[in-house]
């Protein structure tokens, strides 16, 4: 997955089980990045529990662009036309960003 490997890297999961599917982005750059359409790998999961933890840009006090998470307006921006089923199997995150010294 893409991501700005500051400190480590990152990965996502489509977790399967036997009845229900999951998709699970805790840390990605920009959705327009990733070499999957996010809006396509969402309808094809049952649950889908996506990094926003950014509202918007200036949320930190370093250059958001050097940060490229999706901010969670982009992310709902994208899902803005889709159905509701569609729109119900997303769970937005946070992820914690840990502070180094």
């Amino acid at each position: 997955m893409p991501h700005l490997d500051e400190y480590s890297e990152t990965v996502g999961y489509k977790i399967e089980g036997q009845n229900k599917s999951a998709l699970f982005i805790p840390d990605i750059d920009k959705w327009h990045v990733w070499h999957k359409n996010i809006v396509d790998e969402v309808k094809k999961v049952d649950y889908a529990f996506l990094d926003t933890s950014f509202f918007r840009d200036a949320k930190l006090d370093r250059d958001m662009s050097k940060i490229p998470y999706p901010f969670t307006t982009e992310t709902t921006t994208l899902f803005k036309n889709e159905s509701k089923e569609t729109k119900n199997k997303i769970h937005l995150s946070i992820l914690i960003i840990p502070i180094l010294h």
